[in-house]
């Protein structure tokens, strides 16, 4: 099943420096419902644009919203000619930029570089996070968040190799293994702790913000390669995350050091088929259970940096 697609609106509501957000949904009356945003937007008028957009979008896109923007009353902007021009040249698929330097690079009008913290700072719900341990029974314990969902088929490992990893793992660090998801994650989180031997506390459903709290406090991420991927890396949390090929390597791997990315060289990459002709797909299932229970342990049992860690294992 697919799991649902967490709304933008949604996700930048963990940024505390987001003061506002307007929504705008295309429409058959889309017209009046411009005119409504315009409205919205030309009392809060900053001093300038900066416009971050989606890397496949079309010059004609970003021309209709430059038009807007300076219906709007805006006159200075950064991003806008960086963006037309990535549109007309179309994706380089043998770019190794990763979609997080693209839009540094769009903002580079405003004297900003690439940002060097490997942390964000992400909202998180401290109160709710203690009355989940305290019922839980994990305070002090060792935490490795688990996501073994995602909302294309296309880039799901297979959940019981995730049992069998989860088990292996737990030979050599008692840990508490949470696994958050959406609520469509219910029966693959039911599945993974009835058929591992280590304590697996299914978390699924949470909302936005309360799992972006549960992996605040994790020691590891180990999963696909999600959302709640990125948002454990903003927490500066380490990640073992398990790439299928669909897309161009290193366009979505996490933000900062001491990751580990497994992905298979295999001659189909670059499909960017969301559902896969096969279950699991190919890809995938090049991918050991034993070289995800290496770097899970690589990261769980070692006290230095986590830049000192083998930041990519790829296995051909």
């Amino acid at each position: 099943m697919k799991s649902s697609l967490v709304a933008a609106s949604e996700a930048v509501k963990l940024i505390p420096e987001i003061d506002e957000t307007f929504q705008y949904t295309r429409t058959t009356d889309w017209k009046q419902r411009l005119r409504e945003l315009r409205s919205k937007i030309r009392p809060r008028l900053g001093d300038i644009l900066v416009y971050l957009c989606y890397q496949r979008t079309y010059p004609r896109d970003v021309l209709r919203d430059w038009i807007f923007f300076a219906l709007v009353g805006f006159r200075h902007f950064t991003g806008l000619g960086t963006a037309f021009k990535d549109a007309m040249r179309g994706q380089v698929p043998d770019s190794t930029e990763t979609e997080y330097d693209r839009l540094f690079r769009m903002a580079e009008g405003l004297g900003i570089h690439r940002y060097q913290s490997d942390r964000g700072t992400l909202s998180t719900d401290g109160e709710w996070a203690d009355g989940f341990w305290a019922r839980n029974k994990l305070n002090g314990t060792t935490i490795v968040v688990v996501c073994p969902g995602s909302k294309m088929q296309s880039k799901r490992w297979p959940a019981e190799r995730f049992s069998q990893a989860i088990s292996k793992i737990n030979k050599s660090v008692q840990a508490a293994f949470l696994v958050i998801g959406d609520s469509n994650d219910h029966d693959i989180a039911e599945y993974i702790a009835q058929n591992t031997t280590a304590r697996v506390i299914p978390a699924v459903g949470m909302t936005l913000l309360q799992s972006s709290t549960i992996l605040s406090r994790a020691k590891l991420y180990l999963g696909n390669d999600t959302g709640p991927m990125h948002l454990a890396a903003l927490h500066g949390v380490p990640c073992v995350a398990i790439f299928s090929s669909r897309d161009r390597e290193n366009k979505w791997h996490p933000w900062g050091s001491g990751h580990a990315v497994l992905r298979s060289k295999i001659e189909c990459s670059g499909c960017l088929l969301e559902e896969c002709f096969a279950a699991p797909p190919p890809c995938l299932a090049k991918i050991s259970v034993d070289s995800v229970v290496s770097a899970a342990l690589e990261r769980l049992l070692s006290s230095s940096s986590a830049a000192a860690h083998s930041p990519y294992q790829i296995e051909s």
